[in-house]
């Protein structure tokens, strides 16, 4: 052999004896458990498994450690004579030890398949095994269910890093019932407690805590990850599902929070009596990515006997005091007073990303989201739909002016008339997509068949831009949107929209409105197909401006009690049936495909807008060229065989230089006007005179 050949033998001889004797390190030591075996139970193998956990964790001073654990139930009070109880009724979770659920075990044909669904592995804090089992976990502190003598904690982790894994186990059982102070004062599933263990494939179900985290409470500065977890059936006073919070001392609560990564979690059927019926957090920064939060409730307070009516916030997560981080989550079905879906509270940042709320409800305001005054939001490509509140905000309600939407859709959400629990004050049912009170910015938004008595798109004020109404009903006021502040509405497209007053815009006194480059047609009201102003008290002049925009909603396209406060507001604007002012026109647009009313049962029979089975069918409202027209079904330009009269009729101090090449060197009316969108114009002197 040569020399060369020599070395290369002795390098993979040094390589495998690397290897081999690394492995136990790599690996570490793996103690087997099931409390079926038979053998030694010294925790060799499956036929000689621990039958008891705790036993098993009694021998991982030898780290790191994998504890595999086979189905069955386990509690924290069984352990054998050699490692006595000692009171300690609770699972601890230590670094560099990996317990691991779900295993087949002894006696199956493979004991080490897993499937943590199928071979479920129980930690279970009913030590006596006598709990009663409850249909709705709400009730585990209204009815007897034995629950008082089962573990307060199940399992704990304290100052642990990511090195302590729990990873395919059911937690179940846990009863805090205690209203201490300090770390130990809930948790009863679980409590994390200035640790970031790492949680995987675990469902905490039925645990029960009267004040704080019914199935898992996360304290003081922890960064724990969970991935595929699921929170059913738990219940508390504050965070049905998860509380967390940073260390409280004498003083109140640390500077640093506490900050969980959940990554495709659920949470279902959880409930609180007060806030958070599926997560409460507080001063944390909390991270959710692939979460569904499903059928989460506020129930109101407790007595022994009754609950009280529903006035708590956050029937699927409240955030107070933090920062929210949601990214392609689902919510659904959940119930508050305040917030049905989410409950941002104060001085909180939520920012959302392709989030979706549907079917979620609440009493008073906001059945999908609710943000307050002094709190941030921020939504993108989030839906809002068939969310339904008696009072204010189907989809969202919002009083901060740090609130930004922008591609979120509204759609078939509703707000009813309702009466403020405790007191005789009836709520009229208001912004049927959304209330936006201060002044939040909306952009490329979408609201389709919302309802409300008044304002069934939105009620309030704010920035919309490049927004789209259509077919949304109010009762009484504002069809699309009920105005009570000082909006700045550009380039929006109302159609179908229906309401007593205001078919598009209800304008209530002493709101303040600037309006360009938006297009109405097909509204409907009573009075004012388009736009009304409240009859008993006439707009302020000036406090209303339009310019650019096109109404094409009949006769009755505007009302105002006072017309001459409104003749100089309006200008360089096509109005059917006509209106005074500089460049205002009376002619028919030419929209690509005018929507229409139909019946419902036939969309092929059009219909009058007042019959009860009359459905908008919207189309089109890009303007005919024959210079050419933007398609968007086919996403390319298209050339007709007319030219639409409201190319190149706006403003001439408008800009215009967004607009698409060729055009007259002046902005088009209507919604596209000023965009990349605009259709061509055919002016033959203008296309010369730039070349």
């Amino acid at each position: 052999m040569t020399e060369d050949g020599l070395t290369q033998v002795l390098r993979i001889i040094s390589l495998i004896l690397i290897v081999v004797f690394l492995y136990p390190i790599a690996y570490g030591k793996v103690i087997y458990v099931d409390d079926d075996a038979i053998g030694a139970n010294d925790g060799t193998s499956w036929e000689n498994a621990y039958t008891f956990l705790q036993d098993a964790l009694a021998e991982t001073a030898d780290k790191p450690v994998e504890i595999r654990v086979a189905q069955g139930v386990y509690k924290p009070n069984q352990r054998t004579l050699q490692t006595p109880n000692n009171g300690d009724n609770t699972f601890t979770l230590i670094n560099e030890v990996t317990l691991k659920g779900g295993y087949a075990g002894f006696g199956e044909p493979d004991p080490n398949a897993r499937n943590w669904d199928l071979y479920k592995s129980v930690l279970s804090g009913d030590l006596n095994g006598d709990d009663v089992e409850v249909d709705d976990p709400c009730d585990m502190l209204l009815i007897e269910s034995n629950r008082s003598d089962n573990s307060p904690v199940v399992v704990r982790a304290y100052n642990t890093d990511a090195t302590a894994v729990l990873d395919g186990f059911v937690i179940t059982g846990g009863y805090f019932m205690e209203l201490a102070t300090g770390p130990s004062n809930g948790g009863a599933g679980m409590h994390i407690y200035q640790g970031s263990p790492t949680i995987r494939n675990c469902t905490f179900a039925g645990n029960a805590a009267r004040k704080i985290g019914g199935g898992l409470l996360n304290r003081g500065g922890s960064r724990p990850t969970l991935t595929n977890c699921t929170f059913t059936g738990n219940y508390a006073r504050l965070g049905g599902g998860i509380y967390n919070t940073p260390s409280m001392n004498m003083y109140g609560y640390t500077s640093e929070g506490s900050h969980p990564m959940l990554l495709n979690c659920t949470f279902e059927n959880n409930c609180a009596t007060q806030q958070g019926g599926g997560i409460y957090n507080v001063q944390g920064n909390l991270t959710l990515a692939d979460c569904t939060l499903k059928c989460n409730r506020i129930i109101g307070p407790c007595s022994l006997f009754t609950r009280g009516p529903n006035t708590g916030v956050g029937g699927g997560i409240y955030s107070s005091n933090s920062n929210l981080v949601l990214t392609d989550c689902v919510f659904s079905e959940n119930s508050a007073g305040g917030g049905g879906g989410i409950c941002n509270g104060n001085d909180s940042s939520i920012a959302l990303k392709n989030c979706t709320f549907i079917g979620n409800s609440a009493s008073q305001a906001g059945a999908g989201l609710l943000n307050p005054e002094d709190s941030t939001l921020t939504l993108t490509n989030c839906r809002f739909i068939n969310n339904t509140v008696t009072g204010i905000g189907g989809g969202i309600w919002n009083g901060s002016n740090n609130a930004t939407l922008v591609d979120c859709v509204f759609s078939g959400n509703s707000a009813y008339d309702g009466q403020i629990p405790y007191v005789s004050e009836i709520i009229s049912g208001s912004g049927g997509g959304m209330s936006a009170g201060g002044t939040p910015t909306l952009i490329r938004c979408t609201f389709r068949s919302n309802y409300a008595t008044n304002g069934a798109g939105i009620i309030g004020s704010g920035e919309l831009d490049e927004c789209t109404f259509t077919g949304n009903s109010a009762i009484e006021d504002g069809g699309a949107i009920q105005i009570t502040g000082e909006p700045i509405i550009i380039n929006c497209t109302f159609s179908g929209n229906s309401a007593n007053r205001g078919g598009g815009i209800f304008f209530t006194w002493g709101a303040k409105m600037t309006m360009a480059n938006c297009t109405f047609t097909g509204n409907s009201a009573s009075t004012g197909n388009a736009l009304a102003s409240d009859p008993h008290l006439p707009s302020l002049p000036g406090y209303f401006q339009l310019m650019n925009c096109i109404l094409w909603d009949g006769e009755d396209t505007i009302f105002d009690p006072d017309p001459y406060a409104l003749r100089s507001a309006i200008t360089y604007s096509n109005i059917q049936g006509g209106w005074p002012g500089d460049g205002n026109i009376d002619v028919d647009p030419c929209f690509t495909n005018p929507g229409y009313w139909a019946d419902a049962d036939d969309p092929n029979v059009a219909a009058e807008p007042n019959d009860p089975n009359a459905i908008w069918i919207d189309g089109d409202y890009h303007l005919k060229s024959q210079a050419g027209r933007w398609d968007p079904t086919s996403q390319s330009w298209v050339q007709d065989d007319v030219t639409s009269p409201c190319i190149d009729a706006g403003d001439p101090n408008s800009d215009w230089s967004g607009e698409t090449w060729p055009n007259g060197g002046r902005i088009n009316m209507g919604a596209y006007g000023g965009t990349s969108e605009a259709s061509k114009s055919p002016s033959v002197t203008d296309a010369k005179s730039r070349t």
